[in-house]
């Protein structure tokens, strides 16, 4: 568990929901940290049909203030230059320490081919729905945002807005986090940096499905590691 300073609350667990499905009501649930087999085959099956929107314009912003407008869409166009700044990375060295550092010793290829699919639906034309949640309707949890794989909408909770624009859980951070369970069917297996390098360590196979392996390793690229943490 990690405070933020002047929060005395645990780290976020980022949820990740399917509706109301008879039988499977989420695809983790968040506060036990368990993964559920069937719903990891479901969320495939979601991730791998495009979605209706996917070629229709840019959806509006739902429930969201004009201050919270700015910082969403702020939040998402920076996410789509650093996840193609993290694809031309991958590309020119696909066997530096920091890919070892986030994936361990998962190919490259499966890598960057989720990383691409994240990339494409981060473009302005094919972004998800966005909500702008209020703390009740992130289910009173220290979560930064929810992703429902069946409505494939993304609710942005309070926390999201109280978070930087640089380092570790930052805005864009989250947004790739997100963006990632959209679009290449990640889980959450593991939070946090160093649950994270733990799995890059000995389960790579499950660091490469996992969201917030995907968050750091476009965060912390090696050219950005010099970016000041407190920027906002």
């Amino acid at each position: 568990m990690v405070s933020r300073p002047g929060l005395q609350t645990p780290r976020h667990e980022r949820a990740l929901f399917l509706a109301r499905v008879p039988g499977l009501t989420s695809v983790m649930d968040a506060s036990r940290r368990r993964s559920l087999p069937l719903a990891w085959a479901l969320l495939a099956l979601l991730a791998a049909a495009p979605p209706a929107w996917a070629k229709g314009p840019q959806p509006a912003l739902a429930s969201c203030d004009a201050k919270q407008e700015i910082l969403v869409q702020h939040a998402f166009t920076v996410a789509e230059r650093r996840t193609e700044a993290a694809l031309a990375f991958l590309d020119a060295e696909p066997y530096h320490p920091h890919v070892r550092e986030w994936f361990g010793t998962t190919p490259h290829q499966k890598i960057r081919a989720r990383l691409a699919r994240t990339r494409e639906l981060l473009r302005p034309e094919r972004r998800p729905p966005v909500l702008c949640g209020t703390a009740e309707a992130c289910g009173n949890r220290p979560v930064f945002a929810v992703a429902n794989l069946v409505r494939r909408t993304v609710t942005l909770c309070p926390l999201f807005f109280n978070a930087r624009n640089e380092g570790a859980d930052s805005r864009p951070g989250v947004i790739v986090h997100e963006m990632t369970h959209l679009a290449a069917g990640t889980g959450d297996m593991a939070y946090g940096r160093t649950n994270a390098l733990a799995l890059a360590r000995k389960e790579p196979d499950r660091a490469a499905l996992n969201a917030d392996n995907y968050e750091y390793f476009v965060e912390f690229l090696p050219e950005r590691r010099a970016a000041r943490p407190g920027a906002r």
